[in-house]
């Protein structure tokens, strides 16, 4: 598990005391509405000291799931 997995792990772990599977979409765990989810990322960009870029995102669902999430930050070169 690479850090930024562990990050929003332990975060998902610590605000809603529950473990999900990474290809579960947040919104359809019954965890998850918006404000949650923009707390997420918030954390997110804490843990990576910079801001993550969504403007190229035209399907919120790429980005529903941790993996998707995960996935999102790499391709766009937003992490090394």
């Amino acid at each position: 598990m690479d850090s930024l997995e562990k990050c929003i792990k332990d975060w998902i772990a610590e605000k809603f005391n529950s473990e999900i599977d990474l290809n579960k979409n947040f919104f359809d765990l019954g965890l998850f509405d918006s404000l949650s989810f923009a707390e997420m990322i918030v954390a997110v960009e804490t843990f990576l000291k910079k801001d993550i870029d969504f403007s190229e995102i035209t399907d919120w669902h790429e980005v529903t799931t941790t993996a998707g999430l995960i996935n999102h930050i790499y391709k766009s070169n937003q992490i090394k």
